[in-house]
């Protein structure tokens, strides 16, 4: 019964699936205006020109280097994307970094001291923004922990609030 309790007590806050789109989108324009603009140099250029008969590997080959390029952008975004988590409890707050190496801190409940959330008009359209945790301890220790592009910043402000309220009580 217990594990219950502390299964229905975990909050699962992960970065924005808009976000993660748009992120993949840009990546995907960029790559493809860069390529336009070498194509169009490969045409329409004196030095393409100079270069008429090698022009088909040259277009075989940037082609393929774009995909590469692309895959891997797109491969990083959405690594970069998974290994990034945050969870909550009633007493804490846990940040999971990586896949294979997997790096977390952990920010106890009673050691916040304030919590803000931010959305922009995008964000408010698309349920989107940032929560900021100001963290600290005794001995000066003092940090902000952002949780950047979550989905619903306002329900996690809020679940860390009513969290550190029940902490003082």
């Amino acid at each position: 019964m217990e594990e219950k309790e502390i299964q229905k007590s975990l909050h699962h806050v992960h970065d924005s699936a808009f976000l993660l789109a748009t992120r993949i989108v840009f990546t995907l324009l960029i790559v493809e205006i860069v390529y336009y603009l070498f194509l169009y140099f490969i045409f329409f250029t004196d030095m393409g020109q100079s270069i008429q008969y090698q022009r088909n590997y040259i277009i075989l080959g940037s082609s393929l280097f774009k995909f590469i390029v692309q895959t891997y952008y797109a491969v990083y975004v959405v690594l970069s994307w998974v290994t990034n988590n945050y969870y909550i409890t009633e007493d804490k707050i846990v940040h999971c970094r990586g896949i294979l190496n997997i790096d977390e801190d952990i920010y106890n409940i009673s050691s916040i001291r304030t919590v803000k959330s931010h959305q922009s008009l995008v964000g408010r359209i698309f349920n989107y923004g940032n929560v900021v945790v100001e963290v600290s301890a005794s001995g000066g220790y003092h940090k902000e922990i952002l949780l950047n592009g979550i989905v619903s910043p306002k329900k996690y402000e809020r679940i860390l609030n009513e969290y550190l309220e029940r902490r003082k009580k």
